[in-house]
C-alpha cells in the first residue's frame, strides 16, 4: 500500500530564516516551491493577498519558533496518525490512491481543507490550526475522521467539490 501521507510541515518553519518584514517574500516561496499541494490552498478559503498578508503577520516569531520545536517533538503522533490510516486501509479504499494527505504548515484558519488536484484529491492538515485549538494529540482521530468524510464526497457526486473543516 501505498502511504497517502506526506510530512511537509517543516518547509513552512523556513519562515523563520527570514526577517519578518519579508516574510510575503517567504510566503510566495513556498507556495511556488510547493505547488503540488498549496496551489488550491488560497482558492479553497477564498483568500486574496491581503488577507494572507494579514494572517502571516498576526503570527508572532516567538510563537511559531516554539512550534517549530513542539513539530520535531510529535514525531510518535504522526506516526500514529499514519498507523491509524493503514489500518483503515479497506474502509478508506486507500489502495485506489486518488487522494493524499500533506501535514502542513499554512495560515491556521482551518485544520483540513480537501479540493480536487492533477492526481486525485489533495488534503491538507494545517499543524498551526491543530496546535491553535490545542488538538495536536489528536491527530490521528481527527485525520482518520477527516480522511472518511473526504471518502463519502470523493465516491458521491459530488467529487468535485472543495471541502473545508469548520475548525
Amino acid at each position: 500500500m501505498r502511504s497517502v501521507l506526506r510530512e511537509k510541515s517543516r518547509d513552512f518553519f523556513e519562515i523563520l530564516r527570514y526577517d519578518r518584514r519579508d516574510w510575503m517574500m517567504f510566503w510566495d516561496r513556498y507556495i511556488s516551491e510547493n505547488h503540488e499541494f498549496m496551489s488550491g490552498y488560497c482558492r479553497a478559503l477564498d483568500l486574496d493577498r491581503e488577507a494572507v498578508r494579514a494572517h502571516l503577520y498576526a503570527y508572532e516569531r516567538r510563537y511559531l519558533d516554539g512550534l517549530m520545536a513542539e513539530n520535531e517533538t510529535i514525531k510518535s503522533i504522526k506516526a500514529r496518525t499514519a498507523k491509524d490510516l493503514s489500518a483503515l486501509q479497506e474502509q478508506l479504499k486507500l489502495k485506489q490512491a486518488d487522494f493524499t494527505v500533506y501535514m502542513v504548515g499554512a495560515l491556521g484558519l482551518r485544520e483540513f481543507i480537501a479540493y480536487p488536484g492533477a492526481r486525485g484529491f489533495v488534503v491538507l492538515m494545517d499543524i498551526i490550526t491543530l496546535k491553535k485549538h490545542d488538538r495536536l494529540m489528536q491527530m490521528p482521530e481527527r485525520t482518520v475522521a477527516c480522511i472518511q468524510q473526504i471518502r463519502k464526497i470523493i465516491d458521491s457526486s459530488e467529487g468535485g467539490v472543495v471541502w473545508v473543516s469548520k475548525e
